[in-house]
């Protein structure tokens, strides 16, 4: 149930915070922490390169990585991948 809440809340397309998701799912920020990494190993998210993500990947090589903010915010930017569409289409499909 909270790694549907998460993806549908990351479909939406809004920023969001961890925090703000975590005080939205009623949970603490470990948990979301927790559960975002688990639903990139499952391939349903993904952060894309430089972004400083909680999936693996860092802004390391990135031409923007000095100026860009991300790293110094400990921002982190989330996409759906296709799998994860499709899994989000089967949530709101009767």
């Amino acid at each position: 149930m909270l790694l549907n809440n998460i993806l549908l809340e990351v479909g939406k397309g809004n920023i969001i915070s961890y925090s703000d998701l975590a005080e939205k799912l009623n949970t603490d920020i470990g948990v979301i922490d927790a559960a975002i990494r688990q639903l990139c190993q499952m391939k349903y998210l993904y952060t894309p390169s430089g972004s400083g993500g909680s999936c693996g990947e860092s802004c390391h090589g990135c031409s923007f990585s000095g100026s860009c903010g991300f790293s110094d915010k400990g921002a982190k930017i989330l996409t759906i991948t296709e799998s994860g569409n499709r899994y989000l289409k089967t949530l709101s499909d009767p």
